[in-house]
């Protein structure tokens, strides 16, 4: 139970802030809400389709259920925003 506003766990500092998920947060995902764009627009293109092809090709029955996978690029294409990018550094679009 938190006693005071901020208290430590482990190397985690807790804060108790208002958001949509609950009540406590770590700041890790307190970024996790300020997302940036780093996904420019061909990146967008390449990722939307690949995505859908492979979500299409899973509904068809032309793929194993592997192609399900098809989501995680449709949803960063959406999002125009890859968590692997981020980790990374890489940015693809324009600032």
């Amino acid at each position: 139970m938190i006693k005071s506003l901020t208290d430590r766990v482990g190397c985690f500092k807790v804060m108790k802030v208002p958001n949509p998920w609950g009540p406590l947060t770590h700041h890790w995902e307190k970024r996790l809400v300020n997302i940036t764009k780093n996904i420019g627009t061909t990146d967008r293109a390449i990722r939307g389709v690949a995505g859908i092809a492979l979500i299409a090709l899973t509904v068809t029955g032309n793929l194993g259920p592997w192609g399900w996978i098809g989501i995680v690029p449709l949803a960063t294409a959406i999002l125009s925003w890859c968590p692997a990018y981020t980790l990374f550094g890489f940015k693809t679009c324009k600032d």
